[in-house]
């Protein structure tokens, strides 16, 4: 009867893969929103600014950022006394008049567990999206018990650009007990003003997914961008209305390591294999941008201690090469601590604004414009 048992539950637990793997519901081909290419300013622009850490909050980590109307920016990132301590909560911080403010707790897990009725013991990585008709949508990850890979997603939204939240409510992502669906990277418009979500998997493997949500930010299809081992926290970036690349950080620990990539041609339903582009990646996620047809920018680390991190440039979003070191170890003696990790790019007309980890005391933003751009590549 044992044995009979355990079969049973092996088989119900493989058939809850499957239909994981498989979950696509039919519907039209989503079609990716392009931004109209913006035209430079004459004059170069670049300016750089520290979010410092909250008071009390000794690290802060994994942040996340949305371009709000008149310049504004809006960042969400969790801090505590370490990336996975018990006291760890989300908070946010706006960009405003030229200077961050100081940021305010937005939740902990307390607050989630009793809006979801789950047993909430951390939460971590965010993403943030402004859809079409203004609204603000934040999606973050939260764990009860166990580590990251047993992780659901969370979502709040906001009608007020970030001044009040909605309580999260937890999605349905997957059918092993609604776990290991974790995020990283923010979401692209689509046409029909619904978006899509980068996410991922690793309870059991490691693997990059896409969770498609309609004009009213509601769930709808989630697709397995693909079943092979060892890519993850995919940043998406749309090409024309159907095609778009995937930049995955790359877990296989082989000789040289180089960044992953995909590409969807049918508006993410498939995507090609993960192939190989000649940018070292060990262990890191990027952040990269189309800023034109013949433009594209990569932040990312060329090292496995995260101690120098890069921008490159592409004109196909294949070929890259180096333009600016944006921080390294020889630059910044004042920490003891060196860390220049996840970086999020957003752009807004003329304006790029990059942001990542900054020892894990705050979060280093640079604001450039296109012309500023123009001339480190000319240079």
């Amino acid at each position: 009867m044992l044995s009979f048992r355990r079969g049973t539950i092996l088989f119900m637990l493989a058939c809850a893969l499957a239909l994981g793997a498989s979950w696509r519901p039919m519907r039209a081909e989503p079609r990716f929103l392009l931004k109209s290419d913006s035209q430079s300013s004459s004059l170069a622009h670049f300016e750089s600014h520290i979010a410092w850490r909250p008071d009390g909050v000794k690290q802060v980590h994994g942040s996340s950022l949305v371009s709000l109307p008149d310049n504004e920016l809006l960042m969400v990132y969790y801090g505590g006394s370490s990336e996975s301590a018990l006291d760890v909560k989300l908070y946010q911080a706006r960009f405003r008049h030229g200077q961050w403010e100081q940021p305010s707790l937005l939740i902990g897990p307390a607050e989630v567990g009793e809006a979801t009725h789950r047993y909430t013991r951390r939460v971590g990585n965010s993403s943030l999206y402004r859809d079409t008709q203004g609204q603000l949508h934040l999606f973050f990850v939260s764990v009860g018990y166990f580590g990251w890979s047993c992780s659901s997603i969370n979502q709040m939204t906001s009608t007020d650009d970030g001044n009040t939240w909605s309580s999260p409510r937890r999605l349905l992502t997957s059918p092993l007990f609604n776990i290991s669906t974790l995020l990283r990277s923010p979401a692209v418009s689509l046409e029909n003003s619904g978006f899509l979500l980068p996410v991922y998997y690793e309870l059991t493997n490691k693997f990059p997914e896409a969770l498609e949500f309609d004009k009213n930010g509601e769930l709808v299809r989630k697709v397995r961008m693909t079943g092979e081992h060892g890519t993850l926290q995919a940043c998406i970036v749309p090409i024309s209305a159907s095609e778009a690349f995937a930049y995955e950080r790359n877990r296989l620990y082989e000789d040289l390591p180089k960044l992953k990539y995909q590409k969807t041609s049918d508006g993410s339903i498939t995507w090609t294999a993960p192939a190989a582009i000649d940018i070292p990646n060990l262990d890191s996620p990027v952040a990269a941008v189309r800023l034109s047809s013949d433009c594209f920018l990569m932040a990312y680390n060329p090292t496995y201690d995260r101690e120098v991190i890069k921008l490159a440039v592409s004109k196909d979003g294949i070929d890259w090469r180096d333009l600016k070191v944006m921080d390294q170890k020889d630059l910044d003696r004042t920490h003891p601590e060196i860390e220049f990790s996840y970086p999020t790019m957003v752009v807004s007309g003329d304006t790029i604004d990059l942001i990542y980890t900054y020892h894990r005391h705050g979060i280093r933003h640079y604001r450039f414009n296109r012309s500023w751009l123009k001339e480190q590549i000319r240079d």
